[in-house]
């Protein structure tokens, strides 16, 4: 794969016309941008509180022979080991939907780069390409550092393309908090207790296969694979998938399938990490609210949910209060 990526990477530039995605993601010298971050996160003010510091790894013995399987609409890295039976979901923040006309990844997530370029879905991590304890980034406009990867595990699979901590709230003692949707210009973010779960799971083994598709990923019998609990629009056949206390399981016809939601009569309970959610009219009894999700650019368009769109609605019994939120369609 390595040599693969150095010949395209020898073509652009011979063909007079290189790929800026492709010397982004190939030039060791420099870190991706790093994609969206909160305003207090954005403040280079040199108080770093425990950025610097080296995250303890958990104790967790090492697989035998483990693949990641990463899916960018389903927000999902799956960690699966045949041979030791481990089998555990986490949810991911993967690249923003890049909308620069006549880049490669135009109107996809920019986590969808290296599939587009190379043509394949194949990668790997090996020792080579992981820092066990990544602190610093360089803005590659400005050349100022700020230690957002909080001194947790680097896991390269292309390139500067890896998966790494949550960069939010990259101060705090823990390494920070996710945020689950369309966030980071390329590399794949987890919360800081899952990448320290997944580097101890990996550490010294010599290759892992590394997946990475667009669409959500599906059982045999085609369930979504989903995190262990789900929130307001996830995925469902019966109410028992749906976690929440008072949740059940919604038809769409859009789809065939359900979802996720709760009853409501003004408000709803918000997730951290996830979208804020909204209480609307039950399409299919307007006597009732249900919560659904707002539609933000951290799940742009919607793209997660499956036959979910984004409209704007009024919030169930305050007709002067609208937003806009994932639905099926009308």
């Amino acid at each position: 794969m390595r040599l693969r990526s150095v010949l395209l990477l020898s073509i652009a530039f011979l063909s007079g016309c290189a790929d800026p995605e492709m010397q982004r993601a190939m030039d060791p010298e420099n870190d991706l941008p790093v994609g969206d971050q909160l305003a207090d996160d954005g403040k280079a003010d040199g108080s770093w509180g425990s950025a610097l510091t080296c995250k303890p790894l958990p104790a967790v013995p090492t697989l035998t022979a483990p693949r990641i399987f990463i899916s960018l609409d389903g927000l999902t890295l799956h960690l699966v080991d045949a041979a030791t039976g481990y089998d555990r979901v986490f949810p991911v923040g993967p690249g923003a939907i890049n909308h620069n006309v006549g880049e490669t990844s135009y109107g996809e997530s920019l986590s969808m780069y290296p599939v587009l370029v190379t043509g394949q879905h194949e990668f790997a991590i090996t020792p080579s390409s992981i820092q066990p304890c990544k602190f610093w980034w360089t803005d590659p406009e400005t050349g100022k550092k700020q230690p957002v990867f909080a001194g947790l595990p680097f896991l390269s699979w292309y390139g500067n393309y890896a998966i790494h901590g949550p960069i939010d709230n990259f101060r705090a003692p823990n390494g920070g908090a996710l945020r689950r949707g369309y966030v980071s210009h390329g590399c794949i973010r987890m919360e800081a207790a899952d990448i320290l779960e997944v580097y101890g799971r990996i550490k010294g083994l010599l290759r892992v296969p590394v997946h990475v598709q667009k669409e959500p990923e599906r059982t045999s019998d085609g369930a979504r694979v989903d995190v262990p609990s789900p929130w307001i629009g996830a995925e469902c056949r019966t109410d028992g998938d749906c976690a929440m206390s008072g949740a059940f399981c919604h038809p769409n016809a859009a789809s065939g399938r359900g979802f996720c939601t709760v009853p409501c009569t003004a408000y709803c309970t918000d997730r951290a990490g996830y979208a804020p959610t909204f209480c609307v009219a039950d399409p299919a009894d307007r006597a009732r609210g249900i919560c659904v999700e707002k539609q933000i650019p951290q799940i742009e368009g919607c793209r997660p949910f499956d036959a979910l769109t984004p409209r704007t609605l009024s919030r169930f019994g305050q007709p002067a209060i609208s937003a806009s939120v994932c639905v099926p369609p009308a």
